[in-house]
């Protein structure tokens, strides 16, 4: 009698373990199906592509800067290197200006998801400033989620996007996006100046 009461009271307990994991993994899934806080004081964008300037680079031309893409907790990852994409730390900076991308409660897992995928083939990619950049990668991400039904996205659109749709962070990021820029171009107007004289 024991050995058979002792049985069914472990196969009782088993059937509870497995009910509670299966609780927890529904929702765990629940969880994800949440987009994460807007916060860009902890860096967090979700689902949103991210911009910041480039050294020297951007205040020479001011359109030109570094692209990331968020995940639907906002932590931005972004093709910074051969082989190598950075996670929550983005190069160059935090972000200065951002677009929120259009994607719904029932795709947030699909995108978590594609954005894992494009880092994975990004890790095995080599990096090209002109041809294979960040600005490659996240249209890569776009076209592994086929973002809007479209799966032929390129740096141009990703560059459109961020310079046609993008809000900046605040007023102290715009100032950090662009004064660099106004000194140089106040140095070589200055130079320009006495010269004539």
């Amino acid at each position: 009698m024991s050995k058979s009461s002792n049985t069914s009271s472990n196969q009782k307990e088993d059937f509870s373990y497995s009910s509670l994991k299966t609780n927890d993994t529904i929702k765990i899934e629940k969880q994800k199906k949440k987009l994460g806080k807007f916060d860009p004081q902890s860096s967090r964008y979700p689902v949103c592509l991210v911009w910041t300037p480039l050294p020297l680079i951007t205040a020479l031309l001011p359109c030109i800067g570094h692209v990331g893409i968020c995940d639907s907790e906002g932590i931005i990852h972004d093709f910074s290197g051969p082989y190598y994409i950075s996670v929550d730390d983005m190069a160059f900076g935090q972000p200065t200006k951002y677009v929120k991308l259009d994607i719904s409660e029932n795709e947030i897992k699909e995108w978590d998801k594609s954005i894992m995928k494009g880092m994975g083939n990004y890790q095995k990619m080599d990096y090209n400033f002109f041809c294979n950049n960040c600005h490659s990668y996240c249209a890569h991400v776009l076209n592994v989620m086929k973002y809007k039904g479209k799966s032929n996205y390129n740096m141009v659109n990703i560059w459109w996007m961020v310079s046609t749709k993008s809000k900046y962070v605040s007023w102290g990021r715009l100032f950090k996006t662009y004064f660099p820029s106004i000194i140089i171009f106040l140095i070589i107007y200055f130079i320009y100046f006495l010269s004539s004289y």
